[in-house]
């Protein structure tokens, strides 16, 4: 993923982290899904605290075996 994306999670009550482990978890999920969450989470972010108008790129590539 793009730092836009984690960047996105610094605003949020919930950490990158945990959203990952709790999609982990779930299996079987297809890959497209873990992307869609993850960035619909990304999403209601607005990026890093003090830093008015933030915008950056958004990309999740997930690969599941």
């Amino acid at each position: 993923m793009t730092d836009g994306i984690t960047e996105s999670f610094d605003s949020l009550s919930i950490a990158l982290a945990s959203v990952i482990a709790g999609l982990a978890s779930q299996r079987p999920r297809p890959a497209s899904h873990m992307c869609d969450a993850i960035m619909a989470r990304a999403i209601e972010g607005s990026g890093p605290s003090g830093v008015k108008d933030w915008t950056d790129d958004r990309t999740v590539v997930v690969i599941t075996v």
